[in-house]
């Protein structure tokens, strides 16, 4: 009988971290952390953890993303996303550990008209990006084994994201206002956890060549915010929400229309190419998830 690998996970309660959980939990021994329960921020805690749980693999799905309110609380930002990093990947290296962290597409300042690439240089924006960049940095620079997966427009059945607000809000208003001059590609977080458990699962963990790399994870295709509004509203109807606001009844505006402290990347589009060639696989639209979010959605609902 195989012994199972420990995987130690922080921010086990957050999107990604209680997918990454919930997918790795069978063929792994998983050991999560929500925030309240490890403070990733303290480093003579996460030395603690290390020493009991052993981990051989840490997936870090701790991450500070209020965009805007980082631009008040820019220590709260750099507290988890770089200074927390720097600790779990010091604690990687004396445990000898694989580190596996989630970067953003907010790393980039959206002026390229092309897709980018896992080699296209940084330049945040603002607070959150710089921080999250700083992070990503640090890894590169000094672990022994690390995968990084950056994402875009992360969003679950569960926590604060876009498509849920925009479901609620649609259930109450006649008419929504949303931006068409940002672009990027939206992602579920179970189509992160999956494809990340594929990756480690489908590697030899004993070469540590196959772990140290950096890659776009996102589905195919791009969308706007409205476009993302439009054919989430649109699904819903076909599978029988009821919603005040239809998908024809959503307005588009400009980004200038609106008060938001942190300036935002109008075009990202990562390209996902190399992780696609290196599972062998074509992943799917960013829509062909939809059906799946409001499916589990409903369940959830249904439960209450």
């Amino acid at each position: 009988m195989l012994v199972k690998q420990t995987v130690l996970v922080t921010g086990a309660n957050g999107q990604v971290g209680r997918n990454i959980c919930k997918v790795f939990d069978d063929s792994f021994d998983v050991v999560g952390f929500s925030r309240r329960e490890l403070d990733v921020g303290n480093a003579a805690a996460i030395q603690k953890i290390f020493d009991v749980v052993k981990p051989e693999i840490v997936i870090n799905a701790a991450a500070y993303t209020k965009v805007d309110d980082s631009e008040t609380y820019s220590d709260l930002a750099d507290r988890t996303n770089f200074h927390a990093v720097k600790y779990l990947c010091d604690a990687c290296l004396n445990h000898n550990s694989l580190l596996v962290h989630f970067s953003t597409d907010y790393i980039f300042d959206g002026t390229k008209t092309d897709f980018y690439s896992e080699e296209d240089r940084a330049n945040p924006l603002n607070i959150y990006g710089r921080s999250k960049s700083a992070g990503d940095h640090y890894i590169i620079e000094n672990a022994n084994q690390y995968l990084i997966f950056r994402l875009a427009w992360v969003y679950d059945n569960s926590g604060a994201n876009f498509p849920k607000k925009i479901l609620e809000a649609a259930k109450g208003k006649d008419q929504l206002t949303v931006v068409d001059d940002q672009i990027g590609t939206p992602t579920s977080a179970d189509f992160i956890a999956t494809t990340v458990h594929q990756f480690i699962a489908a590697k030899d963990t004993s070469n540590k060549q196959e772990f140290n790399g950096l890659y776009n994870l996102v589905p195919n295709g791009m969308a706007s915010w409205f476009e993302f509004a439009v054919r989430l509203l649109s699904r819903a109807e076909a599978m029988g929400f009821h919603l005040k606001c239809k998908a024809n009844d959503i307005i588009p505006i400009k980004s200038s229309h609106l008060s938001q402290p942190a300036k935002r990347p109008q075009r990202v589009v990562l390209d996902n190419r190399k992780i696609q060639q290196a599972l062998g696989i074509r992943f799917a639209l960013w829509d062909e998830y939809i059906d799946d979010f409001l499916e589990q959605l409903r369940r959830q609902n249904d439960k209450i």
